[in-house]
């Protein structure tokens, strides 16, 4: 099990995520990694129904699926108190406008690029630019809404309405410069791991007995959004038409934003 399914680069890519997925108490004495002794000994040798090759890989695969409950059980502790965690999140944002303004309305289209090979969707050309809308409807999933006290002023204006402008989110690198943070640790526990099912590494077939099973280890957020979510900031008519005039670029504009590095790299404007 040492490489699974013969492919390095999935191999490799799967290594890659479970070792950059945030488990609570995951260097804790109680995420216990059991020796092959200490399998043998709960089976208590019997393999008298096996080949000794047969055997070994059981043995291999019990520890791996003895590994793989643990940190699912550290993983599943991420969706306590999920209110207060999503409250803390949309806070973070709104409190981070300001910045993220200049881009939401840079174009009557904005569109986000991404060209991190690690992230590539599954099944994309490697040499191609992932891209996607900034903006869209999304379901927020019970996201406390951002904006609804902004510009009171504008609220006395005859007919001016309150807008929803939703944000999309396929990554939790994302989350962190929606949130104007480079350290992860300052999102809610519960968004540390996100990505959209596309970007996590295929990992196997799990009927098949060569699959590495903590490769199958299941983020809570990830699975509760597994094609992607939305922030919905609101804004009133007012507001959103000169914001348009004092960002607007173009009608197509593409936000170039590195996932590794969670920043945006640069605007181009399309048309």
């Amino acid at each position: 099990m040492s490489q699974e399914f013969e492919c390095k680069q999935l191999h490799e890519q799967c290594e890659a995520y479970l070792n950059e997925l945030y488990i609570p108490e995951k260097d804790n004495t109680t995420i216990v990694k059991l020796s092959t002794d200490t399998i043998i000994q709960k089976l208590n040798g019997n393999n008298t129904l096996c080949t000794t090759k047969q055997y070994k890989q059981l043995v291999a695969w019990s520890a791996k699926e003895e590994e793989r409950i643990h940190l699912q059980i550290g993983l599943d502790a991420l969706s306590e108190n999920i209110e207060e965690q999503r409250d803390k999140l949309t806070t973070m944002i709104e409190r981070n406008l300001p910045n993220i303004l200049p881009y939401l309305f840079a174009g009557d289209n904005v569109y986000y690029t991404l060209n991190d090979p690690k992230y590539k969707s599954f099944g994309s050309n490697f040499d191609s630019k992932m891209i996607y809308p900034f903006t869209g409807n999304y379901w927020t999933y019970g996201m406390k809404s951002i904006g609804r006290d902004l510009c009171p002023k504008c609220q006395k204006r005859p007919g001016n309405k309150k807008h929803g402008i939703g944000i999309s989110i396929i990554h939790y690198r994302q989350l962190m410069w929606l949130c104007g943070t480079t350290d992860r640790n300052k999102l809610p526990p519960y968004f540390r791991n996100y990505m959209r099912f596309d970007l996590i590494p295929y990992h196997g077939n799990t009927l098949l007995d060569n699959v590495n099973p903590t490769y199958t280890v299941n983020d809570p957020c990830s699975t509760k959004h597994s094609n992607g979510f939305g922030i919905t900031i609101y804004l009133c008519g007012y507001c959103i038409n000169r914001l348009k005039k004092q960002y607007r670029k173009g009608k197509t504009v593409h936000v170039s934003f590195s996932l590794n590095k969670a920043v945006v790299t640069g605007i181009e404007v399309k048309e």
